[in-house]
């Protein structure tokens, strides 16, 4: 099991997304009176603004939608020796993770929106790129898986 080398890609995958679960943040906005962190759990308020018509940026479930996540990966893991089921599951991930980030994206951009009033500057952090190195990991066992179906149906052509 863990010989094959999409095992390791979909181990590595759980770490990057475990990671960003440690408290890490994904994106950050700040001005000089204003400053919030977007992280799995919710948004945090490092620094409150002196004006009281700000209202707070809206909280997003990523935490549950990272943990949904976190079981495919593991469950893909779980079933190495039934590649059919490997693949199914993987092309799931793949496209539950791009939706992710696609999320990520979009919340960002509208809460870019949301607070253009008070023109922050906006810093990603290392827990979105950690997400989208766990796209790209789990693209490459997929790929892996792939490469294995290939191979043993070769074989069985030539039995």
């Amino acid at each position: 099991m863990i010989q094959r080398i999409q095992t390791v890609y979909y181990g590595l995958a759980v770490l990057m997304l475990a990671i960003p679960l440690m408290g890490m943040n994904l994106v950050s906005f700040s001005t000089a009176s204003w400053s919030q962190e977007i992280t799995f759990f919710g948004n945090k308020d490092i620094q409150a603004a002196m004006d009281s018509d700000l209202a707070p940026l809206p909280n997003l479930p990523l935490f549950w939608l990272n943990v949904v996540l976190i079981i495919l990966l593991l469950l893909i893991i779980a079933s190495y020796k039934n590649l059919k089921r490997q693949q199914s599951l993987g092309r799931i991930t793949f496209w539950a993770t791009g939706i992710t980030i696609l999320v990520l994206g979009f919340a960002i951009f509208n809460f870019m929106n949301f607070t253009r009033v008070l023109k922050p500057e906006m810093h990603i952090g290392v827990g979105f790129y950690m997400v989208i190195a766990a796209f790209i990991l789990v693209f490459l066992g997929n790929q892996g898986v792939k490469n294995d179906r290939k191979l043993l149906d070769s074989l069985n052509r030539l039995r």
